[in-house]
């Protein structure tokens, strides 16, 4: 009877109609929560039955949110819509350029947020991202180094001497002179330039261009975006560890936009319309107010599912740091969810969460990977494998260095990822780290070096 089986032409099968506003509440779920609440504040000036309830500053954020991070926040949330491109803002648009990696991304943010108000990446900043992220110091030292070819130029210094470094290097005149005037940075700074000349065994002339050139520098790379501290952002949602491997998801009643419809307000105001077009004008603005109050509940209710959902997922990378980051995609969470995929990725649009080990946007915890053939069937971050990889060969003996082959076998036996000899080459082409034979010449050129000093 298959073959009997009445068909459906194609003009004739039902469609979904997409209403003005349903485009609208698309547009709405795409919102991050303070981008959501400007646009209900204008609303509320056309429409007289629609209230934004704001709420004040609040310990909204669990306890423990600090941390390492400044404790301060902004008065004004606004203030992040209407103000100028950030600090934060800027060098977050350079890391996603320079990197597709999530793992490497994540790391990034953790590191940005790590900054002090002049720019400067400090030894405790630094550690206390390796303990955060739970990453190893060289990783940290690794991305630091790639950061500092941001703009603005001197960014992710450690110091003054290396901000001033930065600087001259990038305008390609980081000469011997200018290392050791800035070597002896302390006597310029004084003044001390007799002291100086002696030191440096340089003529008064040279002294003098150096010095000029030294003037012309910006001691203070984030200078020129703000003189304010640089404020942590204020997340859309909260992911607080209850312990045993349960999580509570909530969307942050700080930024989280309500509403309140007056119905009082219209049963007195309708009671003494008249005209028709005035009892049209107040039947279509409060039939708006109670649509914007289910859809922000249907939205934040999306919100926390999704987010959830996604924590669930990336349990391991909350639970043990950023080299278990899973590989995961928005169409995973969609068929979990059983939504359609761009309602993840709406979702995830400019939305943070914070959680124990800082504030990430949503979109960072979508990766791909390599198979793990662990018993508990990890799934591990490209990232992941190329920093395991860096760590076997520091570890190697220079006068025998491993070879792609047993890298691969290696990384088998010892973290059960499994990847064949040409992933390894091409992970360790990746990392700029030379071939065996290469690390084998090295290590003997050093090794004669170190005898005949």
């Amino acid at each position: 009877m298959e073959k009997y089986r009445l068909r459906l032409d194609a003009r004739f099968a039902p469609s979904l109609v997409v209403t003005p506003q349903m485009r609208l509440a698309v547009k709405m779920l795409q919102m991050s929560n303070i981008e959501l609440s400007e646009f209900l504040r204008q609303k509320t000036e056309t429409n007289p039955f629609v209230q934004l309830e704001t709420s004040g500053p609040s310990s909204a954020l669990p306890s423990d949110t600090q941390g390492w991070r400044a404790e301060v926040e902004p008065t004004d949330p606004f203030a992040q819509v209407i103000a100028p491109v950030s600090l934060r803002e800027h060098l977050m648009k350079q890391l996603m350029l320079m990197s597709s990696d999530p793992e490497k991304c994540l790391l990034g943010e953790v590191m940005i947020d790590a900054l002090d108000p002049r720019g400067y990446f400090l030894p405790q900043a630094k550690s206390a991202v390796v303990e955060v992220a739970n990453v190893s110091p060289e990783q940290v030292e690794a991305l630091q180094r790639e950061m500092q070819h941001f703009t603005p130029v001197g960014i992710f210094a450690s110091s003054l001497e290396e901000c001033f470094k930065l600087q001259l290097a990038d305008s390609g005149v980081l000469t011997p002179a200018m290392l050791q005037i800035i070597d002896h940075l302390e006597l310029f700074k004084n003044g001390q330039f007799g002291a100086l000349q002696q030191l440096c065994h340089m003529d008064i002339s040279e002294i003098r261009h150096c010095v000029q050139k030294l003037r012309t520098l910006a001691p203070y790379p984030a200078a020129s975006f703000s003189t304010e501290p640089i404020w942590p952002r204020i997340p859309d949602l909260i992911a607080e560890d209850l312990g045993g491997g349960d999580w509570r998801i909530t969307v942050n009643p700080e930024t989280q936009p309500a509403i309140c419809v007056d119905r009082t307000y219209y049963a007195e105001i309708s009671a003494r319309a008249r005209a028709q077009e005035e009892q049209k004008f107040m039947r279509q603005n409060f039939s708006q107010a109670l649509w914007f109050e289910t859809v922000l509940q249907q939205r934040a209710a999306t919100l926390v599912r999704v987010t959830r959902e996604i924590v669930r997922q990336q349990e391991a990378f909350f639970e043990k740091g950023i080299h278990y980051l899973k590989p995961l995609c928005q169409r995973q969470i969609a068929e979990e969810l059983d939504v359609h995929e761009s309602t993840i990725s709406r979702v995830v649009s400019s939305k943070s969460l914070w959680t124990p080990a800082g504030i990430f946007d949503l979109r960072l915890f979508f990766s791909s990977g390599v198979p793990d053939c662990g018993e508990e069937n990890i799934v591990r971050t490209s990232r992941s494998v190329s920093a395991r990889l860096r760590e076997l060969i520091q570890k190697e003996s220079p006068a025998a260095p491993l070879s792609d082959d047993q890298l691969a076998t290696l990384l088998f036996q010892q973290d059960r990822i499994a990847i064949a000899r040409r992933t390894v080459t091409k992970h360790r082409n990746t990392l700029r780290i030379p071939t065996a034979t290469e690390r084998y010449r090295t290590g003997q050129i050093s090794q004669w070096e170190s005898l005949h000093e």
